[in-house]
């Protein structure tokens, strides 16, 4: 959140909050007659106390998330350590996993994505394949080897890695005539 939408949270938040002590104190009679009578009538009404309760609560809550400010980081890992916090980029994660992918025999192209979990990441990967491949060992040693090698080298759990083969591609390129 940017600051100047921080600013009018806090300022609506102040506004909806002291509306709502108006309400309440109108309803408990303080300030001794502080309201008028045809105030008093309308905002004494239970369903007014309820919705000022309400919009008090919510607005205390409100008031503090954009006073607090949010350290975690959506798109990275963090680890703490003696010396200070460490963050691993899901970005890094994705290009490591990349190129572990794409330096095993039998793999062309490989498309990864990652997704962060709340006890690790999820590993989803797009390969194509040349066509003197066996999927099913090719695509078992993929996910084995993506496995130990980001745990091993980022200390992240990887949770799964989910492998989809989207081509096969012939074994080498064929010589373009001109």
């Amino acid at each position: 959140m940017n600051i100047f939408d921080r600013i009018m949270l806090t300022l609506y938040t102040l506004a909806v909050a002291a509306l709502s002590l108006v309400v309440f104190g109108a309803y408990i009679g303080f300030p001794p007659g502080f309201y008028a009578a045809e105030l008093g009538a309308l905002l004494t009404r239970w369903e007014a106390v309820l919705a000022a309760l309400f919009f008090f609560v919510f607005s205390i809550r409100f008031l503090l998330s954009g006073i607090r400010r949010e350290r975690t980081f959506k798109g990275a890992i963090t680890h703490r350590g003696e010396l200070g916090d460490v963050r691993i980029s899901l970005g890094a994660i994705r290009n490591l996993a990349q190129r572990t992918v794409l330096d095993l025999r039998g793999v062309r192209t490989a498309k990864v994505r990652v997704q962060l979990k709340d006890k690790g990441i999820e590993l989803m990967i797009e390969l194509a394949v040349t066509q003197d491949s066996n999927i099913p060992a090719l695509t078992a040693q993929v996910q084995e080897t993506v496995h130990q090698h980001v745990e091993a080298c980022t200390g992240v759990g990887v949770l799964a890695v989910r492998v989809l083969v989207v081509e096969m591609s012939p074994t080498a390129s064929r010589p373009r005539v001109h």
